[in-house]
């Protein structure tokens, strides 16, 4: 079960959040599901896929950010660490 999502700006925060879920229903209650959103746009729609999910289970969310490097550019990745409440 894959449990890493890549969030754009054009992914649709409702199919997002269905995946979340799907993907913690499947899991064990001590894994967690990551989006990863790079850019604004990004980073909001990862955020309201994360408030749709909430709605429909309860979750725990810990947003972080980690730089990385991709194609040899710096560049700063939010990290959204979503498990269900306990």
């Amino acid at each position: 079960m894959k449990n890493d999502f890549k969030v754009s700006g054009k992914s649709d925060p409702r199919k997002v959040a269905s995946a979340i879920i799907y993907a913690l229903d499947a899991l064990d209650e001590s894994q967690a599901v990551t989006l990863n959103a790079i850019g604004a746009a990004a980073v909001n729609q990862a955020v309201k896929a994360t408030a749709i999910a909430g709605k429909r289970r309860e979750i725990v969310c810990l947003p972080k950010f980690v730089d990385s490097e991709i194609n040899g550019r710096a560049c700063t990745i939010l990290q959204i660490e979503i498990k269900r409440a306990a």
